[in-house]
């Protein structure tokens, strides 16, 4: 049996006053603003705190042009968020961090195994030989930022549920033990 929720999934419960956007691609996108500026690392472990129905949130994981779309129509006009990739760890190769760790999506210049990417031009360049975090603009281009860049929007991202979905409405239809 289902039992449909006339409740708006955007507010779901949370564990902050985040307005959600839903993506075709099953998964929920949300602008933290910190109200101040934070460094990635500090934006990740503030993600990590975040829960939408029972579900972490981790810094957002763009795999294709219409999940960039959905976060670009997130990120205030003239400003720049945190996103959930990093080459921290090997110089040049670019891996998602959240939902999808350690998937590479840019190695050697060019992107990995045909993944999506969406970098300015000449970007990422890893100016100052420090720039390992990726971030995204308001026009949806994506650069490689330092440790010392603070921003104060970071992107956060969560799963559809997986006992759940989402109706043409945009309802729960939550999956009940039969009686």
């Amino acid at each position: 049996a289902y039992e449909i929720s006339t409740r708006d999934w955007s507010s779901d419960v949370c564990s902050s006053d985040l307005a959600w956007t839903y993506n075709s691609n099953g998964h929920f996108y949300s602008l933290l603003n910190n109200g101040s500026a934070f460094t990635q690392p500090t934006a990740t472990t503030s993600a990590n705190a975040i829960s939408m129905g029972g579900r972490r949130a981790y810094l957002a994981t763009i795999q294709q042009s219409g999940e960039n779309t959905t976060i670009t129509g997130l990120v205030p006009s003239g400003q720049q968020a945190w996103l959930g990739g990093t080459d921290s760890a090997v110089e040049g190769t670019f891996r998602w961090y959240g939902n999808d760790s350690n998937v590479v999506f840019r190695t050697a210049g060019n992107g990995y195994r045909g993944r999506y990417t969406n970098w300015s031009a000449n970007e990422p360049n890893d100016a100052g030989s420090n720039e390992d975090w990726a971030e995204i603009s308001s026009s949806g281009a994506w650069n490689d930022c330092g440790s010392a860049c603070s921003r104060q929007y970071a992107i956060l991202e969560v799963e559809d549920r997986k006992s759940t979905r989402l109706n043409s409405s945009h309802e729960w239809i939550s999956r009940m033990p039969s009686s």
